[in-house]
């Protein structure tokens, strides 16, 4: 089994997405992804592990997700791994999207795990059904000896660590018939498992369709109680009503009074708009008073003035016409002709001239003229100043008018105060404060009538909805027949797997020697001081120790650092050759503790099992990798990787180095 690509999105220092594609050639299956510490390389190694297995507590998702997302609305963090298994190609995806941005661990929304194989996706929304999956594909147990953090693996070489290795021992080892054994066992549980997560899918159908029922009947009985609570409040409004109503009828006559008084206080403010509206025009009305006194005379001077213009017109109609003639003829005199044709002899002359008797025809046109302009000026003058009278109006008018008004003004302020003490202070403020109090206790009941019926409709909806729902389930409820019985079998299974557990882990210590040899292997060809350790040794409690050639073996917490470090890795390398998995190797900066001679040693030991075609990827500084160390690895290294990290930003991302 081989990682053949890595994508994240928004985790830890990688913000927004990042790709990684790793080398599945057999010839060259070993990965560098170089980095400085604090850049991101641990991030990864935690990627894998969340990915496949998840976290414990909802704080350390919040810790996972990138600084700089979480001020994003839409924010999504992911992390997909794609295997290459047999042939075939299995993806996982775990990620967790947000509609808001994310301030605390309440803001981070609902956890997504999703597997595929060969592009199709497992449609199963149960997560503990995919978990199983995952597990199946790849035990927690078994990963902790595949993606491990170079810096802390000593832990299985320090003191008090021996459960935690017999517990590993146990789970990744075994005998080849136990092992088949329970491999069979294992397919046997994955069939009925798979009838059984078809069952359990339309059990969890079937319980989010009860949930669903159980919030309709919630929302049904809320609603119901609103609605009988309004149906009370209309009750007491109503009885509220009719009381008003009873006080108003014992008030009736009082209201008659207050009807007329509020007619009587109308037709007051109208007369007193009206009266100051007057008033202003009377004002208005004086400024032309003098031409209403004139108005007589001026009406006269206008049929003059007409008169003497009509005569000038004529006069000057006349005057043009004569001088007009007088200048024709004139012309027929000097050309000889007429304009009939005929030759202007003495005779016609003559004949012309008996007919227009030119000699009486003088000019006078132009005095004529300049008298009728003047007469026409007068008439625009006398017209405007009587139109002035006719478009302000006539002061006598107004002030008849005005007289008239407050006549009425005075005859309505006399009944109102009549009305008014006939009503009394007190009737008229307990009129006026019932009639307020009905109409807000009217509009009240309005409303919460209003209320009541659409809470009907709700509930109505809510019913024909649990209805379906019903429907739904006893349509489920026979198809999930079975399911204690498989349950049953599925527990059965269960325990025979902790049995063959058990039986795994106690062939584990009968193989003792078996993985002590095979971690004394890799711890030879790694530790520089051969001369002075001859092996490891795995002692019954499966506590570590190292032996000298001489047969004496120091106690551990005597050696150093690098010297734990060294067995403990020649534990884990060991180990992993009896695993079932032979999953990847993932390491974290396994050689910062090491010196240049042991570092060189675990590189060739390292390219020894890619030269066996495992596939390994290794988190490393430049420091790592020196001192020779590339150059061991360099002809099984299929891919190398360098993360780019933005000071600015706190942000990294991966670029693929250039050979």
């Amino acid at each position: 089994m081989r990682i053949k690509k890595l994508e994240l999105s928004n985790f830890r220092p990688y913000f927004g997405s990042v790709r990684v594609d790793f080398s599945t050639n057999e010839k060259s299956p070993v990965c560098l992804i170089h980095g400085l510490n604090g850049y991101g390389k641990t991030s990864l190694l935690l990627a894998l592990n969340w990915c496949l297995y998840g976290h414990e507590k909802m704080k350390d998702a919040y810790e996972y997700f990138n600084i700089n997302a979480r001020s994003e609305r839409n924010a999504t963090m992911a992390v997909q791994i794609v295997f290459e298994n047999k042939g075939h190609e299995l993806t996982v995806l775990r990620r967790i999207a947000c509609s808001k941005p994310v301030n605390s661990v309440r803001d981070l929304g609902a956890m997504e795990l999703a597997f595929y194989e060969d592009g199709k996706k497992r449609q199963t929304m149960d997560p503990q059904v995919i978990q199983e999956l995952i597990n199946e594909l790849l035990p927690p147990e078994a990963s902790q000896f595949s993606f491990f953090d170079g810096e802390k693996i000593e832990m299985y070489s320090s003191d008090g660590a021996s459960e935690a290795t017999q517990t590993a021992i146990a789970s990744v080892l075994g005998l080849t018939l136990l092992n088949r054994a329970q491999e069979d066992l294992d397919k046997y549980a994955i069939e009925v498992n798979k009838t059984r997560r078809r069952l359990l899918e339309h059990e969890e159908k079937g319980r989010d369709l009860a949930a669903e029922i159980q919030m309709l009947e919630n929302n049904i009985q809320e609603a119901l109680r609103q609605k009988n609570a309004i149906e009370e409040k209309c009750s007491e409004l109503q009885l509220q009503e009719n009381k008003l109503q009873d006080q108003l009828v014992m008030q009736e006559s009082a209201q008659s009074l207050m009807a007329d008084i509020g007619k009587l206080q109308e037709k007051i403010d109208l007369a007193e708009k009206n009266r100051a509206e007057l008033a202003e025009e009377i004002k208005e009305s004086t400024k032309t008073l003098y031409l209403e006194i004139l108005k007589p005379i001026l009406s006269d001077q206008l049929v003059e003035a007409r008169r003497n213009r009509d005569v000038l017109m004529n006069l000057h109609v006349s005057s043009v016409r004569d001088e007009a003639l007088a200048e024709l003829f004139r012309k027929i005199e000097k050309e000889g002709s007429c304009i009939c044709g005929r030759p202007a002899d003495g005779q016609h002359l003559e004949a012309l001239r008996r007919v227009l008797n030119p000699a009486d025809l003088e000019p006078g046109s132009e005095l004529a003229g300049n008298g009728l302009d003047d007469a026409r000026l007068i008439v625009s003058q006398l017209e405007a100043a009587l139109a002035l009278c006719h478009e302000n109006g006539s002061y006598a008018e107004f002030a008849a008018r005005l007289a008239d008004l407050e006549n009425d003004i005075d005859e309505w302020a006399t009944s109102l105060s009549a009305k008014k003490s006939q009503l009394g202070i007190s009737d008229q403020e307990a009129i006026v404060s019932l009639t307020e109090e009905l109409d807000r206790v009217q509009k009240e009941k309005a409303q919460a009538e209003r209320e009541a019926g659409s809470l009907e409709k709700t509930i109505s909806d809510f019913q024909a909805d649990r209805k379906k729902l019903e429907n739904r389930i006893k349509q489920l409820s026979g198809q999930i027949q079975g399911l204690d019985l498989l349950t049953a079998q599925v527990d059965i299974l269960n325990r025979g797997s902790q049995a063959f557990g058990e039986i795994v882990r106690r062939s584990a210590v009968a193989k003792q020697n078996e993985i002590q040899d095979a971690s004394t292997a890799f711890f030879q060809k790694i530790t520089n001081k051969a001369f002075a350790y001859e092996r490891m040794i795995i002692n019954p409690d499966f506590s570590f120790g190292v032996e000298t050639n001489t047969g004496a073996r120091p106690p551990m917490q005597l050696i150093s650092a690098g010297e734990k470090q060294v067995t403990a890795l020649s534990f884990i390398l060991g180990l992993n050759e009896y695993t079932r998995r032979q999953a990847p190797i993932f390491m974290d900066t396994p050689m910062g503790r090491l010196d240049e001679t042991h570092r060189r040693n675990v590189a060739r030991v390292l390219a020894e099992m890619a030269n066996r075609g495992r596939q390994i990827i290794l988190l490393v500084t430049d420091t790592d990798i020196a001192f020779g160390v590339d150059e061991i690895l360099k002809p099984v290294i299929g891919a190398n990787f360098d993360i780019v990290h933005d000071q600015t930003s706190l942000t990294s991302r991966l670029v693929r180095r250039q050979s």
